[in-house]
């Protein structure tokens, strides 16, 4: 006789999975980022606490965090360390630079060793603040860090609207409709437009991973 258990589902490069984590940095033991809103609070994080959706192999969430989801089930729990090349890259001394600090009392900035900046667009940490210069570190903040991923697979998305609902809601909390008809997705936003590069983004990721044949229509709707 046949079985009749229900297939187990394997998590593969180009997957969409749904999934909830907890990062830790390994030589401290912090807790630096979750999706879990229990040991968000307790750590004092402050973001929208829900599962992330990611593609596996697109970029959505660091490298080997991705790649460490291949070959996992559904319903998954596990642990894994990545190395700085795996996460955020190794600290890069070209991204550590020694700023006059005439150059902030200009813009009526007094920088403070920890205070965030924001250099043409680079974010960047001040270090330290001595003789008339500023040093400020635009790498990433976990650059050079060894990281620790607690993760729980909870689904893999198979059916394209399921996809597509679990992309949007990496971008929106509001509440919003998909619908696919006759080759066309249409995106019901209630009450509420996205920006222009919001939505060219999700468009991208619908053609470039669901199917690239779909015509994407954003509908507004007020009530």
């Amino acid at each position: 006789m046949e079985s009749t258990q229900p297939q187990e589902k394997i998590v593969k490069e180009g997957s969409f999975v749904e999934i909830d984590y907890t990062g830790i940095i390994k030589d401290s033991g912090k807790v630096f980022d979750t999706t879990l809103e229990e040991v968000g609070k307790k750590e004092g994080i402050e973001r929208d606490f829900r599962p992330v959706v990611t593609i596996v192999g697109s970029g959505i969430l660091v490298r080997g965090l991705e790649s460490s989801l291949i070959g996992r089930k559904e319903g998954e729990e596990y642990e894994v360390e990545l190395t700085p090349e795996d996460a955020f890259g190794e600290v890069d001394s070209n991204l550590i630079k020694q700023i006059p600090l005439k150059n902030f009392e200009k813009e009526g900035m007094d920088p403070k060793v920890g205070m965030v900046i924001n250099a043409n667009g680079l974010i960047g940490i001040v270090r330290s603040v001595s003789g008339g210069r500023v040093t400020v570190d635009f790498n990433h903040p976990l650059a050079g860090k060894k990281l620790i991923y607690k993760v729980k697979i909870r689904r893999i998305l198979e059916r394209d609207l399921d996809k597509i609902k679990g992309l949007i809601s990496n971008y929106v909390r509001e509440k919003f409709e998909v619908e696919i008809k006759d080759g066309e997705v249409f995106i019901n936003l209630e009450g509420f437009d996205l920006p222009r590069v919001m939505k060219e983004s999700i468009v991208k990721r619908i053609k470039d991973h669901v199917n690239k044949n779909y015509v994407i229509k954003f509908v507004e709707t007020f009530g």
